[in-house]
């Protein structure tokens, strides 16, 4: 028997609790709350399920989650999934809004990787430069 016992919380990320189980061996985890009492059990059969999703219903929800988080029609970002693997392909207005597709996508369960093949019109990760005169002076 152990003298600690390991457990993670219940806002912890998927794949720090992943990393627990496989850096001591174990099949389960207790998961407890944020005054440590014991609110379940993660397994590792638990974290395989969000792997086990079909790929037609990852990218529904890629497309569906991506539209809604940047205000764009469906077809604006073209969504390929191959086992898990998602590339996105697509035009958009800005690097700000191409940089968000990824972040959320990155969320969506069942995803393996990201390929970003998304460009864009406007680079507004920068300040603009201000506009010079004929002078020389802004």
């Amino acid at each position: 028997m152990s003298s600690e016992v390991v457990s993670t919380r219940c806002d912890a990320p998927f794949k720090e609790v992943a990393r627990l189980l496989a850096e001591h061996r174990i099949s389960g985890l207790p998961v407890v709350d944020d005054e440590d009492r014991l609110v379940g059990i993660v397994t590792r059969g638990d974290l395989l399920q969000v792997f086990l999703r079909a790929d037609d219903e990852i990218r529904r929800d890629v497309v569906n989650q991506v539209s809604r988080g940047i205000g764009c029609p469906r077809y604006t970002v073209d969504v390929a999934v191959d086992d898990g693997e998602v590339t996105l392909k697509g035009h958009l207005d800005r690097r700000s809004d191409a940089v968000l597709a990824v972040r959320i996508t990155e969320q969506v369960d069942g995803i393996v990787s990201v390929t970003d093949r998304l460009t864009y019109h406007l680079d507004d990760s920068r300040p603009p430069r201000p506009a010079v005169g004929p002078s020389g002076h802004v």
